[in-house]
């Protein structure tokens, strides 16, 4: 998947999933490269909305609780998680971890 803006009057790749980065997208590369890198294969492209980025993010963060009551959001992708003490709640945290793969692997995160 590639995610695109606008830049200067050209699409560029503005984000990109791992497969593509592995391919050899990279952010700011114009689209026409990057398509280029498919062979001919379908990418997925969508246009990239960092609002709703960020609004998804902040529901991510809302959705955490459940592992920490402290929880801020870095932007633009990240979510920090003081988890200091927690894990005796699950049991450990090898086991926290465990359970917060499996959770966000059931939303579709990797």
């Amino acid at each position: 998947m590639l995610l695109v803006a606008d830049e200067r009057q050209r699409r560029v790749v503005a984000q990109c999933c791992e497969r593509a980065h592995a391919r050899g997208a990279r952010i700011g590369m114009p689209l026409a490269e990057a398509r280029a890198l498919f062979d001919g294969e379908a990418a997925r492209i969508e246009p990239h909305e960092p609002e709703r980025d960020r609004s998804a993010l902040r529901s991510l963060a809302a959705w955490a609780h459940w592992l920490s009551p402290t929880i801020a959001v870095d932007e633009p992708d990240g979510l920090l998680l003081d988890v200091l003490g927690c894990g005796v709640v699950f049991g450990g945290e090898t086991v926290m971890v465990q359970r917060a793969r499996e959770r966000l692997g059931r939303l579709g995160f990797q």
